[in-house]
């Protein structure tokens, strides 16, 4: 196994990103350019201010456990067993979807 961090890892990590960013962000231009011709201008403008506030409500719903991530996520995997970072990976999931279930009932109800 080669280390986590080293340069043939890396690269394969970096081509991985690339290989489901780059789709993604092009299918992404497209269903955007579609919907602009598509849909009315009032309609298109209630599209664009939706999906704005899906990604405020959703970044703002993560109370940090991103950055829990970015920051124990690296010293697990050099340091920690593979038990120990699933537990942290899977308790940051579950706390995630608990918030994100508070946000959207809070949402619904409001």
């Amino acid at each position: 196994m080669t280390a986590p961090y080293s340069g043939p890892q890396t690269r394969r990590n970096i081509a991985a990103f690339l290989v489901g960013k780059v789709p993604t962000a092009v299918l992404t231009a497209s269903v955007l350019g579609l919907s602009a011709r598509v849909l009315p201008a009032a309609e298109f403008g209630h599209y664009v201010v939706g999906m704005a506030l899906v990604e405020l409500v959703l970044g703002l719903s993560s109370f940090g456990l991103d950055w829990v991530l970015l920051r124990f996520l690296p010293e697990y995997r050099l340091r920690g067993s593979r038990q120990a970072l699933a537990r942290l990976v899977v308790t940051v999931a579950v706390c995630r979807m608990l918030l994100l279930a508070v946000v959207a009932c809070s949402l619904l109800l409001a």
